[in-house]
């Protein structure tokens, strides 16, 4: 799949001092890169968010495909509230498997990050190809799909067992009852994936495929 491609992988170290400050390095670094080829930027959760903040400052058409993103934010990422809402079970599996930096904070509903990143979209979907990737728990034979769709269940998320299924839609945009096959809202281009947020990565697969296809096609 990655045949004449350079990939490079990005992450959050915890000194990072938010997904704003990191979507401008990474925007800095894309700049840079010479002309003449096709960038795509594929980001899981948070790193969604990131990567299309980063496409309002990147000079060249790209495209980017954000996987299982809390556009809306979710309410997991609250560490100092959501936790209180949970019974001691959980909420200890839950203090144990969430962080609370920076980069966590700004996916928090009504973040400052948030209200940038939604006024950001538009132009953000009209400039470049702009596909987001929405996942919800499903049936799976992976034990970790099986594990999120508990804790959903449990911690009444409605979604991928992070974000909610409501909250991977832009505002303003009609949310479908059951979005199963893609569809293209306001330039802006919708997948589903019957996968928890701990495997929708992997689940974009067919998606990147797509995109492999349709971007050979126009070369």
């Amino acid at each position: 799949m990655y045949g004449n491609c350079t990939v490079y992988a990005v992450y959050f170290p915890t000194t990072c001092g938010g997904l704003f400050e990191a979507a401008k390095q990474i925007a800095g670094f894309v700049n840079q890169l010479p002309a003449g080829r096709e960038i795509v930027l594929n980001g899981h959760s948070k790193c969604g968010c990131c990567f299309i903040t980063a496409a309002h400052y990147i000079l060249r058409t790209c495209t980017i495909v954000s996987v299982s993103a809390p556009l809306r934010g979710t309410p997991t990422a609250d560490l100092q509230n959501f936790p209180q809402k949970l019974s001691w079970l959980i909420r200890r599996l839950y203090l144990w498997i969430f962080s609370d930096h920076s980069v966590d904070r700004d996916i928090i509903p009504g973040s400052e990050f948030l209200r940038k990143l939604q006024a950001l979209l538009p132009e953000v979907s009209e400039k470049h190809n702009l596909h987001l990737v929405i996942s919800r728990c499903g049936i799976s034979p992976n034990p970790l799909d099986w594990v999120l769709w508990i804790l959903d269940k449990l911690m009444e998320i409605g979604g991928d067992g992070i974000v909610p299924y409501a909250a991977q839609f832009p505002e303003g945009t009609p949310v479908p009852e059951s979005g199963e096959e893609p569809t293209k809202i306001d330039g802006i281009c919708y997948h589903y994936v019957r996968k928890s947020h701990a495997t929708s990565l992997s689940g974009s697969l067919k998606c990147l495929l797509w995109l492999k296809r349709y971007l050979r096609k126009q070369t």
